[in-house]
């Protein structure tokens, strides 16, 4: 947030976003707060203890997700009529699908369980796995039903 603005900057890792907001609050002489940063759900990283570069990053492939401890790790969900797949992912403990539209450099939507039948949308990802920041979401595709699972 910079003067009650709320601005979205995507960095690669959190140095680069402290960098980021240290040139603001130079450039603007305005203090900027960082309030959330997304960190990548399975980027390959060199030491396991911090997000590393851009270069360290590799784009993710969800169909590769570990298996659910349940043997339940792919489901099917209704998306505008469309069966949709969905995959698990044991670090995030969400269910990731592939978006169809990829508007704003969206390549993937994340759900969380909503009861029994039910996903909730929770944020759009990108390639890497990262949270995408301050994107509009509209009503369609917020809460979808799920239709199956498949082992």
């Amino acid at each position: 947030r910079i003067n009650g603005n709320t601005i979205a900057i995507v960095a690669n890792d959190i140095a680069e976003a402290e960098a980021v907001r240290a040139a603001i609050t130079t450039t603007a002489g305005v203090v900027a707060d960082i309030t959330e940063i997304a960190v990548p759900a399975m980027a390959l990283l060199k030491d396991g203890n911090n997000l590393g570069s851009a270069k360290d990053l590799k784009p993710i492939d969800i169909k590769k997700f570990p298996k659910h401890k349940k043997g339940k790790n792919i489901l099917k969900y209704e998306y505008k009529g469309r069966p949709t797949k969905a995959y698990w992912d044991q670090k995030t403990k969400a269910w990731w699908a592939e978006d169809r539209a990829n508007h704003g450099g969206v390549q993937y939507k994340v759900f969380e369980p909503s009861g029994n039948n039910y996903l909730e949308w929770i944020y759009d990802a990108d390639e890497f796995g990262r949270k995408i920041i301050g994107k509009h979401k509209g009503k369609v595709g917020l809460i979808v039903k799920i239709i199956g699972y498949i082992n």
